[in-house]
């Protein structure tokens, strides 16, 4: 067995003095071989300490297509707090509040015959960073959406509440696509093709007051089928690998004959996400 130590350092957005939210997330590829130790207690697995503080969300996801895998978490005095089980299928998730503070080990587990590589998703988030209520400003709500895209929106899917998905300021609807995952709000549906122009103006000056310097931005055109037309602005985290995305369009429906799901001719709509 081997126990590997991770240390993480919640990530932070902040713009204009707005509200710090900070959310982690890491993954981690790894394997079990026949070096991993076995308890016939306990099964076949590898270790990874962390430290977690009291009042902190964690969410772990781990996948194999080797093994029906398992997560074990255990408490700093060596108790059993959490275990959760495959039972056959070839993923497994636990989530938690953070009880007590300390040097945690989560433990990725098997049976004696596993062998194979795993693929362990561990995400954080501070107390503070779960909820944000919508009377908040516009930058602290791009904050806060920018910093839980970080970790795929995976706090806003898991963590229990009888709230609603957050709406940022402004938007009259919004919504988490667990598919992408990403962040998706409206901000006008009808037919006043001036409304909307002055209202995707209106929000595109608000992002780039918002969002953090260095982000590459690009505007274009596209018929996006049936005489659809989107005009839409795209700005891009200048970062090597799985960077983060906010896409802001004007769709323009006036030339498209079809009445389904007819909600005016022209719509403003914003997608937050991360690749």
């Amino acid at each position: 067995m081997r126990v590997s130590i991770l240390f993480f350092i919640l990530f932070s957005i902040i713009t204009l003095n707005a509200q710090e939210f900070f959310v982690d997330y890491l993954r981690i590829e790894g394997e079990l071989t026949s070096k991993d130790l076995y308890r016939p207690d306990f099964g076949r697995y590898d270790g990874y300490q962390m430290p977690l503080t009291k009042g902190e969300r964690v969410h772990f996801i781990l996948y194999s297509n080797s093994f029906s895998p398992s997560l074990v978490i255990v408490t700093p005095d060596e108790k059993k707090y959490q275990q959760t089980t495959a039972r056959g299928d070839d993923f497994v998730t636990l989530g938690f509040k953070v009880p007590v503070s300390g040097e945690w080990v989560l433990y990725v587990v098997a049976d004696s015959l596993a062998r194979g590589e795993y693929y362990l998703q561990t995400a954080f988030a501070d107390s503070a960073s779960l909820f944000l209520n919508e009377t908040a400003e516009f930058c602290t709500g791009m904050n806060y959406l920018l910093a839980h895209a970080n970790a795929y929106y995976i706090f806003p899917q898991t963590v229990p509440s009888t709230r609603n998905v957050y709406r940022i300021n402004g938007a009259i609807d919004s919504f988490i696509n667990g598919d992408d995952p990403s962040y998706n709000a409206s901000f006008y549906e009808g037919d006043d093709a001036e409304e909307a122009e002055s209202k995707f103006n209106f929000i595109a000056n608000k992002i780039v007051e918002c969002i953090p310097k260095g982000w590459k931005k690009n505007q274009r055109t596209d018929n996006i089928g049936e005489g659809v037309i989107e005009n839409s602005i795209l700005w891009t985290e200048q970062v090597k690998s799985n960077y983060r995305i906010i896409k802001l369009s004007l769709t323009d429906f006036s030339a498209n004959d079809s009445d389904a799901d007819y909600l005016g001719n022209y719509s403003v709509d914003l997608l937050i996400m991360k690749y």
